[in-house]
């Protein structure tokens, strides 16, 4: 069986890593994988480092300029018989797009025949709505399986229909560092890790606060955040990475803060510290969260997308209210102040989703899919 992912990643995001990792996994002599990624995509060469095959062609994304809504159906139609050149030539027997703004599987259709199955990556508020429903209602009809990577992200989806099913991401099941070894007391020093795109409504400026409120609470502690991420050089982006800036400076905390570009080591850096943060406002899943519990390390998540099916509040994990600042604070000054909760929390995360979210609810899963799909014929 041979699959074709496109994934319109230009540079390495959640999305893209749990595709891969369950590619990786899945990956056989019976199932081979293909990529297609825009040009000039930093995942290319990455991807391709694994041992798959992968092409670049140039994506066109829906935007408020000119160019790109003149542009959009002619690059649309002619990227899709692009890839359908690569199916032929490929005889590949499934395409998987990897999230629900990428038309360019179900167009592909038009000219070739093949399956396909679109990937739901995205919660509406993240996306025009009435684009989020057209898009949602097309690949419902032309597409042959709709993935979930949540039963929120599912309920988002606005139509029903037997096409739809639950996947949840795979975590890291191959750990290339030692375990993780929870520190039983702090001792007056936390450092925190966000690994996130500089992106407005990823959350990094409600972390921001939470080590500004820290250090009015705790003078005499020593604090560190570690940003981690990428702004693809979008305005928008840029602007945001410096608003974080500003507001460190603004609280004397800046040499707390270090913002620094993506990364290849995330376990290794996750693995160091005593909390991770994610108080995105927006979350379809969350692989962030999946790897700290899966990893065992102390999570403050906000309760958004499927979040919410992997910390139990006060158990796995501490979970607060979308932009709720005050509820955020508390959860974290409760892990900073009691030893006990916090080491319990890391125990009963690292059970909990290695449980939930085996390879046989993840990847194995998604195999299943395949394989059903081409039963059909």
């Amino acid at each position: 069986m041979k699959i074709l992912v496109l994934d319109n990643s230009v540079d390495i995001t959640g999305a893209n890593n749990s595709i891969v990792k369950s590619s990786s996994s899945i990956a056989s002599p019976g199932f081979e994988f293909s990529f297609v990624y825009p040009v000039n995509s930093s995942c290319i060469n990455k991807t391709a480092a694994l041992g798959f095959n992968c092409y670049a062609i140039n994506y066109i994304e829906i935007r408020k300029k000119i160019y790109n809504l003149l542009f959009y159906i002619p690059c649309l139609l002619i990227n899709s018989y692009k890839i359908s050149r690569i199916v032929k030539k490929e005889q590949i027997d499934i395409i998987h797009v990897n999230d629900i703004f990428n038309l360019c599987g179900i167009t592909a259709k038009l000219f070739c025949r093949v399956k396909v199955i679109t990937h739901v990556r995205r919660m509406p508020e993240t996306f025009p709505l009435k684009l989020y429903r057209l898009w949602t209602r097309l690949h419902i009809k032309f597409a042959d399986k709709i993935i979930a990577v949540s039963e929120a992200n599912k309920k988002a989806l606005f139509y029903k229909s037997p096409k739809i099913e639950v996947v949840y991401n795979q975590p890291p099941l191959e750990e290339t560092e030692p375990p993780y070894v929870v520190r039983p007391q702090l001792n007056k020093k936390l450092t925190a890790i966000y690994t996130a795109s500089y992106i407005p409504g990823k959350g990094q400026d409600y972390a921001v606060e939470m080590i500004s409120r820290l250090r009015k609470d705790f003078p005499d502690w020593e604090l560190q955040l570690q940003c981690y991420g990428s702004d693809y050089n979008v305005q928008t982006n840029i602007d945001f990475k410096k608003s974080l800036l500003d507001k460190s400076a603004a609280a004397h905390i800046e040499n707390s803060i270090i913002l620094n570009g993506t990364t290849d080591k995330v376990e290794k850096l996750v693995k160091q510290t005593d909390i991770v943060f994610n108080l995105s406002d927006s979350e379809s899943f969350s692989r962030t969260t999946l790897e700290a519990l899966y990893w065992g390390v102390p999570i403050i998540a906000t309760n958004v997308g499927g979040t919410a099916e992997m910390v139990i509040n006060g158990v796995t994990g501490t979970l607060a209210e979308r932009r709720d600042v005050e509820g955020m604070y508390q959860g974290l000054k409760k892990l900073v102040a009691d030893d006990t909760y916090r080491m319990a929390m890391c125990q009963k995360g690292y059970a909990y989703v290695r449980e939930k979210f085996s390879v046989n609810n993840t990847s194995f899963k998604l195999r299943d899919i395949y394989l059903s799909l081409l039963n059909k014929n």
